[in-house]
């Protein structure tokens, strides 16, 4: 069973969802003030959710090929 109540914190991991978004959006440094803290921000990202990977796709993630010829 997927456990979808699990936290993940992908703050520093480089995820454009919590440590890109402020260049992305509003083209700022960390300097901009903002009127809320950057936790605070409802952020509705469609491919970097907050999910961990499936042990499946894990798997095979890992025991797939380097070099594949086509």
């Amino acid at each position: 069973m997927y456990n979808f109540d699990e936290i993940i914190d992908r703050r520093h991991t480089n995820a454009m969802n919590t440590d890109g978004f402020r260049d992305y959006i509003f083209h700022a440094d960390e300097s901009m003030v903002f009127p809320y803290k950057d936790e605070e921000f409802i952020r509705m990202w469609v491919a970097d959710m907050e999910f961990a990977t499936p042990d499946a796709v894990s798997y095979t993630h890992l025991t797939l090929p380097t070099n594949r010829e086509v």
